[in-house]
This record gives C-alpha cells, sequence and structure tokens, in this order.
C-alpha cells in the first residue's frame, strides 16, 4: 500500500464510474454466465501497485485493474469480488471459482494451454527499479548487477534469455517485495511491470526507475479454457476504450502518480527493440 496517494484520484474515479455506469447499463442485453448469481468474481495477485492498491481483496481501494474490474461489474449489473490468488497458480490456469483474472497478463503460446485471454488493454514494457542514484542504460551493465523479479513473470523469462546477470536471479511474489529487496540492498535492480515501477519510484525517494526494457506486448483478461464470457466482456473492454473509460482510468490511477512519464524513461537496447 501506499497511503496518501488516492484521497484525490478516487474523486475523480468515482465522477467517472458513475457517469459510465449510467451510460453502459443501458447497453447490456446479454447477461454473464458468473459462477456465483449476481457476482462477478475477478482473480488477482495483491499486492501490485496502481493496478490493485490493497494487501487483500477487503483493503483494495482503488487501482488501474480494480476500476476496470467495477467498470465491467456494472455494466453488467453485478456485484465485484476480489479473490488473491498466486501468480504463479493464475498463469498456471488456476483461478479458483473466478470468472476472470486481471492481473498484468501477457498473452503467451505457454499461457494459451492454461488459460484463454480477451481483448489488450494496456502496454507491459518492463520497469528496471534501482536505488536513486544507481544506473543501468545497457545489457553489459545489466549483466553485471543482482536482480529480483517476479515468479513465473514474463520479466523472470526475460532475465533468463536476454539478460543473463551473472549473479543467481531472486523471484518473489510481488512487486512489493521485489521493490523492498532493492531498497533493503538484497538486489542491485528489479524488473518489474514499467507502470508499477513508475508508481513504486513515485512513492518512495529511494527509488527510481532507470531504464525499460520496450516489449511490444499488452496485458489482456485471462479467462478459464472454454468460459462462455469472453465475447461479452471483451465487447465490454472495447466499448470502455472507445468512449475514453479506458484512458482516464490510466490517467486516474497510474500516470498520475508516475515519478516521470514513461516515455521519459531511457530504453535498454536489446536485439528485439534495435530491430523495431
Amino acid at each position: 500500500m501506499f497511503p496518501g496517494t488516492r484521497s484525490i484520484v478516487l474523486a475523480a474515479l468515482v465522477v467517472v464510474s458513475v457517469v459510465g455506469c449510467s451510460r453502459a447499463r443501458d447497453a447490456v442485453t446479454t447477461e454473464l454466465e458468473t459462477n456465483r448469481p449476481g457476482v462477478l468474481t475477478v482473480a488477482t495477485s495483491l499486492a501490485s501497485p496502481g493496478f490493485w492498491d490493497g494487501d487483500t481483496p477487503d483493503s483494495v481501494i482503488g487501482g488501474y485493474e480494480w476500476a476496470i474490474a467495477n467498470e465491467v461489474a456494472e455494466r453488467f449489473d453485478l456485484e465485484l469480488e476480489i479473490v488473491d490468488i498466486a501468480f504463479t497458480d493464475i498463469v498456471a490456469g488456476d483461478l479458483g471459482e473466478a470468472d476472470l483474472a486481471l492481473a498484468q497478463l501477457v498473452p503467451t503460446d505457454e499461457r494459451r494451454e492454461s488459460l484463454a485471454f480477451g481483448v489488450t488493454y494496456l502496454d507491459a514494457d518492463f520497469g528496471v527499479l534501482v536505488p536513486d542514484g544507481e544506473s543501468i542504460r545497457d545489457l553489459a551493465t545489466a549483466r553485471q548487477r543482482s536482480w529480483v523479479t517476479l515468479a513465473g513473470s514474463q520479466q523472470q523469462a526475460a532475465l533468463v534469455d536476454i539478460v543473463r546477470p551473472t549473479e543467481a536471479i531472486t523471484a518473489v511474489a510481488d512487486e512489493i517485495l521485489a521493490a523492498a529487496a532493492v531498497r533493503s540492498g538484497l538486489a542491485d535492480a528489479a524488473l518489474i511491470d514499467l507502470p508499477s515501477a513508475l508508481v513504486i519510484a513515485g512513492a518512495d525517494e529511494a527509488l527510481d526507475v532507470t531504464a525499460k526494457v520496450q516489449t511490444g506486448d499488452r496485458l489482456a483478461p485471462g479467462f478459464p479454457l472454454g468460459s462462455p464470457n469472453i465475447e461479452l466482456i471483451d465487447t465490454a473492454l472495447r466499448a470502455l476504450a472507445n468512449d475514453g473509460t479506458l484512458q482516464r482510468l490510466e490517467e486516474t490511477w497510474l500516470e498520475s502518480l508516475y515519478e516521470r512519464p514513461a516515455r521519459d524513461v531511457p530504453t535498454i537496447v536489446t536485439k528485439s527493440t534495435a530491430s523495431n
């Protein structure tokens, strides 16, 4: 949690949600087939700064994916229930009784063996989080540093396949733990989602986002294989994108809390970014 960062933006979201709710419910003509009648159950992995702000489902008070989940629930006149599931379980297809997962998921061929994915909603570059004053701007420097990242994440795969550091990679359960490892000196740097890295650094003067790795990937909701709700929720997400709601939510829950704009973060050049 990052206390004190949400009081102003929460009021803005309430206005957006009320307007969006009135507009959207008129457009709903088909009901979702949820596991619990009248309830949309969304799985995520807490805590996730900027995306789900809270340590437990009952304490979540904001965040970009939280706001998306609320918008979708309201469009289908459903109550929202949040369940906290380990990220490694989510990417393995274990959503418990959840109807979908919003957990900063990037669709991959491997993950499609266990999950179905919907339309995308946010760019998924990686951020390099370091102690303030430190700098990692190229692969040669990155290889000489110790790293922490999320277990089962695309960032972990990138460290193994692209960075190939000389020291063992530390894998933790969430981005709060990754930031704590950097802050305490357990690791020199963390590779995590760029939006979360910028939110964390914006709330902690001891940390900085020194660079990013451009991936070309985007985040998407994950569903149990065979879910009957993918098309309907995709339609709702497209409507949120078309009417500007997703952009407003991104500005409210992510960009307003960034240490600096994502476009101003230097890029570490890899073979993939050099060819783009």
